[in-house]
């Protein structure tokens, strides 16, 4: 009886690749999603060129299609004499490898099961099912059951056929046959084949419907992403601080050094979602060791109901969070919220490796959306630092004057009539007898004789504490892992330079993060330390508020511990504006 030809082989789609230039050294079958033409086209490698495909299996991929149905026909065509001789059992454990990822030992009674399948990492069984996670199908799918199910009953049929196994080719039973029911042999392995042939065009359909619903992405919404100069934003999660490191840089750039398996955790959490909208977390991970990643591990988040709450109220669409040893990889997890529900969102790096391993991670990305796109900066950096440059630039002409002097005295003058000094024997004169100070950056000191200014900061009484914080001694202390308030200040912006006289501390074996922000959630300042109650450890947290304006501003004294175990301190000894 003849034998089908080849293995049977299914594309291996994993999550097709996007972009707009062709993948470099493709392999035949690498599936791309051509995203340079509108709609975009999936395409596949033949070996020669790039080919259009389409959704049904047997044009999406003839061979594949082919061997399907070859491999079912002839193993229909081995039962026509009721008989399974040593030949047609070499076929048999053929196929039987194929599925199932290894070579059948003779002497094996029974096949794996199917859970041992899924976690084996080879074989048509664990291919096609894997494929179809990573495309986004649910296991609650009926097609991705029913390859489990025909598998099941193909391994139980087999299992209980005599004298000898179906895959049974050593010597000592070479002339030994298997009666079979021609009708149940064929009707079972066929049952089979069908239903990893609807699952396979299943994935060509979903990879199409993903193609379609292609959003592209929005701004990223996370902070202090790429090349680390502090660990600002990101606290230990329980397997001991992260930090910057330069032994493993990216382009050039800072990486940040995570402990696993317990990682990091964001401290700007609660990020509020909107209803029905795809988001896409993603980062680039260089591991220790080769990591299998899953849905929520190693890129790890809460999307709950509720703020500070553990829990995934959302679908998860697709992911890819597999990665190899010793190599960048950027990995990714996209996820659709709820049409009826508001989500409080909060990113962690947790799991991926076991204890003792390190992940070194960079260009930290959230953001609307479900294409993984290049990495870019939060805006609001981008604007703080422009705002800085052109701050500190200066960008003020000194004004053009002339002096007289004449019997009405000296006198300076700026070519206007009513901007001008006038000193004589007298004294000093200006207009109407009143005197006007004007800063060199614009703002009017004294106006009209009358001072425009009051230097001192003011703070809540009593304290406006968050949950957590509390005193000890004299000194605001907390083992949140959240940024907490110390207290609220208010002054009138009539000085330059706001300055906050500190002095710090942490429980040995730690760090505490530090920052002052304002009500509409800028950053002014940010520091991390891990100085201890004996270090006696001061610091001066001056910012440069830019040109004052007289308005009346108001800040946050903010504090955090990097480890729940650990206690930070804080006391504010003075607090001022000046120049």
């Amino acid at each position: 009886m003849p034998k089908a030809t080849g293995f049977l082989t299914l594309i291996d789609l994993n999550d097709a690749l996007i972009s707009g230039l062709a993948p470099s050294n493709p392999t035949t079958g690498t599936l791309w999603i051509d995203s340079s033409v509108k709609p975009n086209v999936m395409k596949m490698w033949d070996g020669k060129s790039w080919v259009v495909q389409s959704l049904d299996l047997a044009s999406l991929d003839k061979d594949a299609n082919d061997k399907i149905k070859n491999a079912a026909t002839t193993l229909s065509n081995l039962a026509d004499d009721s008989k399974i001789d040593i030949t047609e059992r070499s076929y048999v454990k053929d196929k039987l490898a194929n599925i199932i990822g290894s070579v059948l030992p003779s002497a094996a009674n029974t096949l794996p099961v199917a859970t041992a399948l899924d976690s084996g990492g080879k074989g048509e069984f664990y291919s096609v099912r894997k494929q179809a996670i990573n495309i986004g199908i649910p296991t609650s799918d009926t097609n991705y059951i029913a390859v489990a199910t025909q598998y099941t009953n193909l391994k139980t049929y087999l299992e209980a056929l005599t004298p000898i196994d179906a895959w049974d080719t050593s010597i000592g039973n070479k002339d030994k046959v298997i009666p079979i029911n021609p009708t149940v042999w064929r009707d079972t392995w066929l049952k089979y084949y069908q239903s990893v042939d609807a699952l396979s065009e299943l994935i060509q359909a979903k990879a199409k419907e993903n193609v379609d619903n292609q959003k592209p992405g929005g701004r990223n919404m996370l902070k202090n992403t790429a090349d680390f100069i502090a660990n600002r934003m990101w606290a230990d999660n329980g397997s001991g601080p992260a930090y910057p490191d330069t032994s493993v840089l990216y382009n050039g750039k800072r990486t940040i050094k995570v402990p696993m398996p317990n990682g990091v955790k964001y401290l700007d959490g609660n990020i509020l979602l909107k209803r029905d909208m795809y988001y896409t977390y993603a980062v680039m991970v260089y591991g220790s060791a080769t990591g299998a990643g899953g849905n929520l591990s190693p890129l790890h988040f809460w999307a709950h109901t509720s703020k500070d709450t553990a829990g995934q109220q959302v679908e998860i669409i697709k992911y890819d969070q597999s990665f190899p040893a010793k190599q960048w990889k950027r990995i990714y997890v996209t996820f659709l919220t709820p049409k009826d529900k508001d989500l409080f969102f909060t990113p962690f790096i947790f799991g991926g490796l076991g204890t003792g391993g390190t992940l070194h991670v960079i260009e930290f990305m959230f953001q609307e959306g479900n294409m993984v796109g290049d990495w870019t900066e939060n805006p609001d950096e981008v604007q703080a630092r422009i705002d800085k440059v052109q701050g500190d630039l200066r960008l003020t002409s000194p004004l053009p004057t002339t002096i007289s002097m004449d019997s009405s005295g000296i006198t300076a003058n700026t070519g206007k009539a009513d901007s001008f000094a006038r000193m004589d024997y007298r004294g000093m004169y200006c207009k109407k007898g009143a005197i006007q100070i004007e800063r060199p950056d614009g703002y009017n000191l004294i106006i009209d004789g009358t001072a425009n200014f009051d230097m001192g900061v003011s703070s809540h009484e009593p304290p406006f504490m968050s949950p957590g914080v509390n005193f000890n001694a004299y000194w605001y202390a907390t083992r949140n892992t959240i940024w907490s308030s110390c207290n609220y200040f208010t002054f009138k912006h009539t000085g330059r330079y706001l300055v906050f006289a500190l002095s710090l501390a942490i429980d040995s074996g730690s760090a505490a993060q530090v920052k002052i922000r304002d009500i509409y959630g800028a950053d002014l300042w940010y520091t991390m330390h891990s100085k201890t109650i004996a270090d006696d450890y001061y610091v001066n947290a001056t910012i440069d508020l830019g040109v004052p304006t007289g308005q009346m501003r108001y800040v946050y004294l903010m504090l955090a511990s990097n480890s729940a175990n650990h206690t930070a301190y804080a006391r504010v000894l003075s607090k001022w504006l000046e120049r």
